[in-house]
């Protein structure tokens, strides 16, 4: 990652010089332009490298989970700033938030949690051109729900199943021209998933969107570690068997590694091969 990001923040970094210094360093129009293209175009593709490693992290079980105890309101006025910047051009979209006091404090990773909603509300703003972006916090027994709801273009049923895929972007004749890197919601959907939670959407085309991360109040190592080994364990356990069994196939969709066990081993005494997935898009996709 040193040797993909050094010379790329070399190529940010002196077109930002250049462009921030046109009084010491005169340029015309069409160098500006230019200039101006080059600096977008580095920061597009460092984007796209920094989620393509913290990806590959995610999927190699890698990736650090830094728990601390998080105060939510410093956390929210961080997201809302961000979110000024973002709108200061769309004086026809608010943004408001609604944050309930927890019973009991956060314990979780911060900075995953912030880039989750960074990405949220920087899609929302994307894709909302009038009404609202609202980014609400609220307590449902041991979980910590964040909700990012817009009123923008929505998403097409067609679309729903395929948004947390990796490289997959919307297809939308009228927002062709907004390009992103395909990454950020499969990004969002991993952490959630280090961080022993979900994420979910639901939308209507023209209607808007809301999506919603919910994590544990208190991020529970032990039993993130337990569940990840669990699922490799059966996954490879139904590849060995795979191997013996000339039965039918059968696919379990099932979230939790314990209840899977359950099923494999119901459907194992009867003969079945077993295909395991543990969340419903990579059901459908098998």
């Amino acid at each position: 990652s040193h040797e993909l990001r050094t010379p790329l923040n070399a190529i940010i970094g002196f077109s930002e010089g250049l462009l921030e210094r046109v009084d010491r360093h005169p340029l015309n129009a069409h160098q500006v332009d230019r200039l101006s293209k080059i600096k977008k175009s580095g920061d597009h593709l460092l984007t796209l490298i920094n989620n393509v490693l913290d990806l590959a992290k995610v999927e190699s079980g890698r990736v650090e989970v830094c728990v601390s105890e998080i105060e939510i309101a410093p956390l929210i006025d961080e997201i809302a700033a961000l979110a000024e910047g973002l709108l200061k051009d769309r004086v026809d979209v608010q943004f408001r938030t609604d944050v309930e006091p927890l019973e009991g404090a956060l314990v979780s990773d911060r900075d995953k949690i912030k880039q989750v909603l960074i990405n949220l509300v920087g899609n929302a703003a994307k894709f909302t051109e009038q009404g609202h972006i609202a980014l609400s916090v609220e307590q449902d027994a041991g979980y910590v729900r964040f909700s990012v709801e817009d009123t923008g273009v929505g998403i097409p049923d067609s679309e729903l199943p395929k948004i947390f895929e990796k490289f997959h972007q919307v297809d939308q004749a009228q927002h062709r021209s907004i390009k992103g890197t395909g990454l950020g919601l499969a990004l969002c959907k991993s952490f959630a998933s280090v961080l022993g939670g979900t994420l979910s959407v639901r939308s209507f085309e023209g209607d808007g969107s809301t999506f919603t991360l919910s994590i544990p109040l208190r991020y529970d190592e032990e039993r993130q570690a337990t569940q990840e080994q669990l699922v490799e364990q059966i996954k490879d356990r139904c590849c060995r068997s795979s191997v013996s069994l000339e039965g039918q196939r059968v696919l379990c969709i099932e979230d939790d590694p314990t209840n899977m066990e359950v099923l494999i081993d119901f459907l194992d005494q009867q003969g079945f091969q077993v295909i395991p997935a543990f969340d419903g898009l990579s059901g459908l996709a098998l």
